[in-house]
């Protein structure tokens, strides 16, 4: 079965490094698609009649600008040389139910992480990947791009609950390819987690070399411990899931574990 990787181009700043990362984890992955999404703002999608009136200047002015980021996207795309193959499909619309429709056939969902995080269609391209496609969502963080090798060594977050088994049975493609995989268990309160041992089990099938490194997690560090240990790791690319919706929420829009957000300097796969 192929693996589709549906890349959304969601801001000019954040492409290049979408395009690389999804061509490289294509690139490894036996059989991957790769299918590139830009959703062209609806410029009447956030209008408010209470706060503002939408005169004819003001939609030609935000629709100019909506066409300015579009042509620079499409700009990008024609100087790539990733994929051959992959060709950008543009749709005008909302972002969240376009992105949801078009990842359907789709095995991952890679988005771009603007920083800072005030965009409001990137937060909701990043909402709608994360929570409503059912899909694997891999973050790139703009700067730097990722290497042309990425996924080579893949770190995991591991805490034993659904939403990590989960991720872990999805991504699997993307570990199998892996040279290495690194499995990173904080230690806490109480009896420390066993290990994913079905992960190790598909690890040692495909004949991918895998360590569990155990570490300690303050209370308030575990976002920028996570980060530290891959990168101590040397990781190219961190993998968690082991939250539940209310803490994804929080992880996104707010609370402690912000700094996964603003400040990973890495690829982060997630799924809900």
């Amino acid at each position: 079965m192929s693996f589709g990787i549906l890349a959304v181009l969601n801001r000019v700043e954040t492409a290049p490094a979408v395009l690389a990362a999804a061509a490289s984890l294509a690139g490894r992955i036996p059989g991957a698609r790769l299918d590139l999404l830009h959703v062209r703002h609806d410029v009447m999608e956030d209008f408010l009649a209470s706060e503002e009136v939408m005169t004819r200047a003001r939609r030609q002015e935000l629709e100019a600008i909506s066409e300015g980021r579009s042509a620079a996207l499409r700009q990008i795309v024609a100087r790539w040389h990733g994929m051959p193959a992959a060709s950008l499909r543009e749709i005008t619309g909302r972002t969240a139910a376009i992105i949801v429709a078009e990842s359907a056939g789709a095995a991952l969902v890679v988005v771009g992480r603007a920083a800072p995080l005030h965009y409001e269609d990137a937060r909701q391209a990043i909402h709608a990947a994360l929570l409503e496609t059912g899909r694997p969502m891999l973050l790139v963080p703009a700067s730097p791009a990722p290497s042309a090798q990425l996924g080579r060594h893949v770190a995991v977050a591991w805490k034993p609950d659904a939403p990590a088994e989960r991720l872990l049975t999805a991504a699997l493609p993307i570990l199998r390819a892996a040279e290495r995989v690194s499995i990173l268990i904080a230690e806490e309160t109480g009896a420390p987690p066993p290990p994913p041992h079905f992960l190790l089990d598909e690890l040692d099938r495909a004949g991918v070399p895998h360590a569990v490194l155990r570490w300690a997690a303050a209370a308030q560090e575990v976002g920028p411990g996570l980060l530290r240990e891959a990168h101590a790791a040397g990781a190219d690319m961190l993998a968690l899931g082991a939250y539940s919706r209310s803490r994804l929420l929080e992880r996104i829009f707010g609370g402690a574990t912000q700094h996964m957000l603003d400040a990973a300097d890495l690829p982060v796969l997630m799924m809900h």
